[in-house]
């Protein structure tokens, strides 16, 4: 009999951790779908400002900008404000993708690789993988591209129409999902974090 009760208490022992298991599975499950509003947002509005940053301001895009230092020194300021303020507060981490932007800005300042029209958007959002206070987003955008292919082997302005899978990973911080890394691959640019990945019509 002792034997028996043994098991009835192993057995319910058993049973009660499988309950709190699940109970907490599927309170992580809630969680994580209620976070995925906020997340989508966060990403969307990221990707937007990144996007506009890709480029020097619409008067100015051709091989000759003739763009005054002021307004250049402006927008780079702008720039790293506006993305800044997505990013995780590690500044180590945030200088690295605005260094990126800055330099391509600068170059365009000066009539190299300019971008002429850069659109993105999210088409869907393919998965979403959390990880304790983190979450890799891969998301699909419908891109339009109109500029210098960098590492093209043809010369001058390329138009491109297609879909880039793209990748964002966030934290959460202090309640708010913020920026770690963030990789919008821009066509025929494979000097960026993942490169040119997918295939473009022209």
């Amino acid at each position: 009999m002792k034997f028996i009760a043994k098991i009835n208490r192993g057995a319910i022992l058993t049973a009660v951790v499988l309950i709190l298991v699940a109970a907490y599975l599927i309170g992580l499950s809630i969680s994580q779908n209620m976070a995925k509003a906020e997340i989508r947002q966060v990403c969307g509005e990221y990707v937007q400002t990144e996007i506009r940053y890709s480029m020097i301001p619409e008067q100015y895009r051709s091989e000759q900008p003739d763009m005054p230092a002021a307004d250049q020194e402006l927008y780079l300021a702008d720039m790293a404000k506006d993305l800044k303020a997505f990013y995780i507060d590690n500044e180590a981490i945030s200088k690295i993708s605005i260094d990126k932007i800055r330099s391509r800005l600068m170059g365009q300042m000066n009539g190299i690789d300019v971008v002429y029209d850069y659109q993105k958007t999210i088409a869907k959002y393919n998965s979403f993988e959390f990880d304790q206070g983190m979450v890799t987003v891969t998301l699909v955008s419908n891109t339009v591209f109109d500029g210098t292919l960098y590492n093209n082997m043809i010369p001058g302005r390329q138009k491109e129409i297609g879909e880039t899978t793209d990748t964002i990973i966030l934290q959460k911080v202090d309640g708010i999902w913020k920026v770690v890394v963030a990789n919008l691959v821009q066509p025929g640019n494979s000097s960026l974090p993942g490169g040119y990945q997918e295939s473009f019509s022209k």
